[in-house]
């Protein structure tokens, strides 16, 4: 380190930029709980740390190759990884969380890899059932 003292957290101020990875690492998580064989306690849904950020561990895609998503805090946004060498990325910046979510759908269907998110209910339906919430 430089001697330079690190930034002051405003929580007030800065809530809106820490919301970003915060929810998007939620999304990571959700991809890699619906598409990975369950181990206990939920370990494998962890994110790993790894030189550019978070990583999930590689993810089965069905048909031979796998995949990693990192939440990447070099070039600040999703990189995917895929084993066949295809990369990929969802950039942060100017993007809503709803965005960063509808991107990132759209990058894994764009390289034929699963993109069904974990969720508690399974069919629109039940979710709005739960919810109190009309289906749509």
């Amino acid at each position: 380190m430089n001697g330079e003292a690190w930034p002051e957290l405003d929580m007030e101020r800065d809530s809106p930029t820490l919301a970003v990875p915060h929810l998007t690492s939620q999304m990571l998580g959700k991809i890699r709980v619906a598409h990975a064989p369950w181990v206990n306690h939920g370990w494998h849904a962890t994110l790993r740390p790894a030189a550019a950020g978070l990583m999930t561990l590689p993810t089965y895609a069905g048909d031979g190759r796998t995949f990693t998503l990192t939440l990447d805090f070099c070039v600040h946004g999703v990189a995917l990884a895929i084993s066949d060498g295809v990369t990929d990325v969802i950039p942060f910046a100017g993007r809503t969380t709803a965005a960063i979510h509808r991107g990132l759908i759209e990058m894994l269907a764009r390289h034929q890899l699963p993109s069904r998110f974990h969720c508690w209910a399974s069919t629109p339906a039940e979710a709005g059932a739960q919810s109190g919430e009309a289906a749509p």
